[in-house]
């Protein structure tokens, strides 16, 4: 049952680092996307006073902006980036709980009936969060968040728990 736990409690923390991992990715593209707009609008601005020269041009960058803004409201990163700091928010304490009954757990203080409700009532907890969140939505699964998570993850515990027994 330890290593159950133990399994569970590195995948929780890999989960947070998932998280963290897409939420900067939405941010980025979502500054982009802003920035991107931003200096299209400049542009057309700057290009209405050379606008009976080369008027193709401010037309095009009209168009592109006005484009992009409608698209805009249908991307789904600006949802994601508030729906991932709140589920962070509610998962990191419940990761945190889990981590801390570790210790007993680990040192052979608690019983296997012990092991097994604390166990139970994180994976509980967790679900039962987790799947508040993303009803509309979903994360795509992305390898470069995937790799940092489980990089990040891989630190955490040589760093936290080097000398535990169930290093991963």
């Amino acid at each position: 049952m330890q290593k159950r736990y133990w399994n569970n409690l590195t995948q929780y923390k890999f989960a947070l680092f998932y998280l963290d991992a897409h939420f900067s990715r939405c941010v980025n593209i979502e500054r982009f996307i802003k920035i991107l707009l931003s200096l299209c609008s400049s542009a057309s601005v700057a290009s209405w006073a050379i606008w009976k020269e080369i008027g193709f041009v401010w037309a095009i960058i009209i168009a592109a902006s006005q484009v992009i803004s409608v698209i805009n409201e249908f991307l789904p990163y600006k949802k994601r980036i508030s729906e991932i700091a709140e589920l962070k928010s509610r998962l990191t304490p419940i990761y945190f709980e889990a981590e801390k009954d570790w210790l007993p757990i680990s040192s052979g203080e608690l019983s296997e009936e012990e092991v097994n409700e604390r166990y139970y009532k994180y994976m509980k907890a967790w679900t039962d969060t987790y799947y508040k969140f993303f009803v509309d939505d979903s994360l795509p699964k992305k390898t470069s968040c995937v790799n940092y998570a489980e990089r990040e993850k891989n630190k955490y515990f040589e760093l936290i728990f080097k000398e535990d027994r169930y290093e991963h």
